[in-house]
């Protein structure tokens, strides 16, 4: 045999073992479906849509699934994350909602995320939902929504329209961006009130998210121009009040605007509430991809003017863009940039924290 055979034989012996390979993981995602299958049958309890967090959760990679890339390599899960700030029995007894739901015990904080994650998705999945239509539509018929939109009858100006783009952040997405935000400023800020605010924020899913996975977030705010979004919005968290009984601590924790995030009375009244007399730490959610430049910009200098004319109310404001950063790096600090999976594929999440300006 030359050595050319011996060269080809070897190729082919390597592409059989990766077809084998290959052929060996189908059926993993085959058992998958079965389980969603056996969900969907039995969807009593929340706790049995949780979702295994894997590597791929929250970026999307070319290679097998047991594979790694320098896009990958080094990624924590997020229940390792949250061990290294949080105890178990302070977030158990500090977080309303497994608190009143029936849970099973939950001893790991493994569990704990899985249950957080479950009770999220029962909000979107559970037969529990089918009654609202609009709870089971797909991401592609919420973006049908968006198109159809008109930016005249919203009365926005100077922004194209597509800025009303629709586009899904996914849980454990959502769950990461907002745990290295905070560790990237200061781990003190687990332990304090805070208020999450999405601009933008479609049918909800960022703010239950939050809601469910960090207790020190007591208020999350999201305010969404397009009607129908926000209808879909008010209807998944009444699966929660009906099904759950859930409605006075969804109530006291999240609040869905039907509105526009350039009012700035309105941004006012979330930020400082009505008596500006106390201090408040916020994080600032915008999903930003489908932005222009000068929406950017115009959401930029709307922020620093707002911040800077109550800055003796703020003890910190950290922000999260996807795709963009707010276009002033000075006053709004970057202090990180990474990339991490949303509904359309992995994206580039800029990581701001507010800076005051420096009085003369």
């Amino acid at each position: 045999m030359s050595i050319l055979d011996e060269l080809l034989a070897a190729r082919a012996r390597a592409a059989n073992k990766y077809q084998l390979s290959k052929h060996q993981e189908q059926p993993t995602v085959k058992e998958e479906k079965r389980e969603q299958e056996k969900v969907s049958k039995n969807n009593d309890s929340y706790w049995s849509f949780f979702r295994q967090e894997t590597t791929s959760s929250v970026i999307e990679c070319a290679h097998p699934q047991h594979g790694r890339c320098l896009q990958c390599s080094g990624r924590m899960l997020l229940h390792t994350k949250l061990e290294k700030c949080f105890k178990l029995r302070d977030m158990l007894s500090q977080n309303m909602y497994l608190s009143k739901c029936e849970t099973k015990d939950i001893s790991t904080m493994h569990e704990y995320v899985s249950h957080c994650c479950g009770l999220y998705h029962y909000c979107f999945e559970s037969s529990q939902s089918q009654e609202f239509e609009a709870n089971k539509k797909k991401v592609n018929e919420l973006i049908d929504i968006t198109r159809k939109a008109d930016p005249k009858s919203l009365q926005i100006t100077n922004q194209p329209k597509s800025s009303l783009q629709y586009g899904e952040v996914l849980f454990y997405s959502c769950a990461h961006m907002v745990f290295d935000l905070l560790m990237l400023s200061s781990s003190k800020l687990f332990s304090e009130h805070m208020t999450f605010i999405d601009l933008g924020s479609g049918i909800g899913k960022s703010l239950l998210a939050v809601s469910l996975l960090f207790p020190n977030f007591r208020k999350c705010i999201g305010i969404e121009i397009v009607r129908k979004l926000h209808e879909i919005a008010c209807n998944s968290t009444k699966v929660w009040s009906d099904s759950l009984k859930l409605q006075d601590i969804l109530a006291s924790k999240v609040e869905l605007i039907n509105g526009n995030f350039f009012d700035e009375t309105l941004i006012i009244s979330k930020l400082f509430g009505s008596d500006h007399q106390t201090t408040v730490s916020t994080v600032v959610f915008i999903a930003s991809t489908a932005f222009s430049a000068s929406t950017m910009t115009k959401l930029n200098d709307m922020l620093l003017q707002l911040l800077d004319d109550n800055f003796q109310c703020i003890n910190y404001v950290g922000v999260i863009t996807l795709s963009h950063p707010l276009p002033d790096k000075q006053r709004f600090k970057i202090l990180k940039t990474d990339s991490y999976r949303m509904s359309w594929g992995n994206v580039s999440v800029f990581f701001q924290q507010y800076q005051p300006q420096l009085l003369k």
